[in-house]
């Protein structure tokens, strides 16, 4: 690295494009130690030195920052200068979904030879973007025969985006960890925290592999910190955050949530909402819905919140009401979580992590309805097309009915938890206020035993228990001790 930093310090016209080509090949592979000592002994006026200081921008999370150097450093670019300054900010682009600009660019510019398969990749990704095309296998074939090892693993990661915009989750995959063997090789770490950043999105968007969406976000996490660079290294602690919080870990969702909340957490990523949620979720299990009823009104009202984002806080917004007894405030968001797009509308042409988040939605507002005494409604929510075949989301029904949510899928487990949580202080609202003796008899009784058989359990006569049987026949308005014990089942006071 010593001798790449010495090309740097030539200021000779005849080295200016080794210099730029040096200063980029620094900026998308190295420390933000390196990168920082190379911008130091780099003349401020060039374009490496934009190159470098917009690396270091991108690392400390201010991607905008490192938009602005690099659009500047564009202006006043020469022919073979700028190839390589769109070759950074062209991801930035996508990143940030100024997609328009990016398109704009790669119209007005011609490659250098070296990068000549930069323009199709960066054209790859926007048609994915915008269009849903796929991913040639002619250009992976060509970006495959690349010899250098950091243009085919970043063209690569490139393709692999592409394929993850598709929704062609095994090719992204596939050639996501193909670009990880590529950074490897390269010594680049920037590249494979990138990487791994984007084999956590596939697994945890497509397949709902919670436990290798974690592995990937802990090594996404660990190179991003080896190499200094603290936007990526906050995004992986906030995946894994959301992550504990779907899983309904308590105990690493609060060690996580300290640690979350002592760093400011980059623009750019989308988690700034998972972290959100994270949080509303922890305050649901915990009980205090007055909290997670601010939070989630805030959270929905955001100027930057996408429809399926304002969806899922609208759900969980009616759980929260409902805990609090405000049926008709409950009823109003859940109808509003289900309106945000009908059940028919919902097709492949979304990206499939808004679609996650409206099935989610969907989902989380039928399992209030259930709570609310809207279950008519709920019901035909949970039997449409989106939810009947999915068990991981339709497994929310079967908690608001009664059962466990450790028994509910991975990647909704949180939720089921904050399901599970409602519905207990809904139930215990509803049942009628029994006196202890009368709760042991109405076990007792659910055990299937007759008043002689619990009187002799309890050294009570017969007539005492028959007379609080009688009392708890009235309480719940039933006919009958079956049908006593079939509503405190369906309250969840016995099992």
């Amino acid at each position: 690295m010593e001798n790449s930093v010495s090309v740097l310090r030539l200021a000779a016209p005849v080295r200016r494009k080794i210099a730029v080509s040096t200063a980029f090949r620094i900026s998308v592979a190295q420390s933000l130690r390196t990168l920082s000592r190379a911008a130091a002994k780099v003349d401020r006026a060039t374009i490496a030195h934009a190159l470098l200081l917009a690396a270091i921008s991108q690392s400390e999370g201010d991607v905008g920052g490192a938009i602005r150097i690099l659009e500047r450093a564009l202006a006043k670019s020469g022919d073979g200068d700028r190839d390589y300054v769109v070759e950074v900010l062209g991801p930035l682009y996508v990143s940030t979904d100024k997609l328009v600009k990016l398109m704009e660019l790669l119209r007005t510019r011609a490659y250098l030879p070296a990068l000549a398969l930069s323009r199709e990749t960066l054209l790859c990704v926007l048609g994915a973007r915008q269009d849903r095309a796929g991913v040639p296998a002619e250009l992976q074939r060509r970006v495959a025969d690349e010899e250098d090892d950091l243009l085919r693993a970043r063209w690569q990661q490139r393709l692999a985006m592409a394929a993850y915009y598709c929704d062609d989750f095994e090719a992204a995959s596939e050639l996501a960890l193909t670009s990880v063997q590529g950074y490897t090789l390269a010594g680049s770490g920037r590249g494979l925290a990138a990487a791994y950043s984007l084999l956590y999105a596939i697994n945890y968007v497509a397949t709902g592999d919670i436990e290798l969406a974690l592995r990937y976000a802990s090594l996404q996490e660990r190179h991003a910190r080896r190499c200094g660079n603290e936007s990526l290294a906050v995004a992986a602690l906030v995946a894994r955050y959301e992550l504990s919080a779907e899983l309904g870990d308590r105990e690493a969702v609060s060690a996580l949530r300290r640690k979350v909340r002592e760093r400011p957490l980059p623009e750019q990523y989308r988690e700034r909402f998972a972290k959100s949620i994270a949080d509303v979720l922890w305050l649901l299990w915990s009980g205090d819905f007055v909290a997670a009823c601010g939070s989630l009104a805030r959270l929905r009202t955001g100027a930057d919140r996408a429809l399926e984002e304002q969806a899922l806080c609208s759900a969980l917004l009616a759980l929260a009401q409902a805990a609090l007894s405000d049926l008709s405030a409950a009823r109003r968001s859940s109808r509003r979580a289900l309106a945000a797009i009908p059940d028919q509308r919902m097709s492949a042409g979304q990206r499939a992590d808004s679609r996650r988040y409206l099935t989610l939605a969907r989902a989380l507002a039928a399992a209030a309805c259930l709570l609310i005494d809207d279950s008519v409604r709920g019901r035909r929510v949970f039997d449409t097309r989106s939810l009947w075949n999915d068990s991981s989301f339709r497994c929310l029904e079967d908690v608001a009915d009664g059962t466990d949510w450790l028994t509910a899928s991975e990647r909704t487990r949180g939720f089921a938890r904050a399901v599970a949580t409602v519905r207990d202080v809904v139930r215990a609202q509803q049942f009628p206020p029994l006196t202890s003796a009368e709760r042991l008899i109405l076990t007792l009784i659910a055990d299937g035993k007759s008043a002689p058989d619990i009187a002799k359990d309890l050294g009570r006569s017969p007539n005492t228990v028959r007379a609080h049987t009688r009392s708890i026949i009235a309480k719940l308005n039933v006919s009958g001790r079956l049908a006593a014990v079939a509503e405190a089942r369906r309250l969840g006071v016995v099992s």
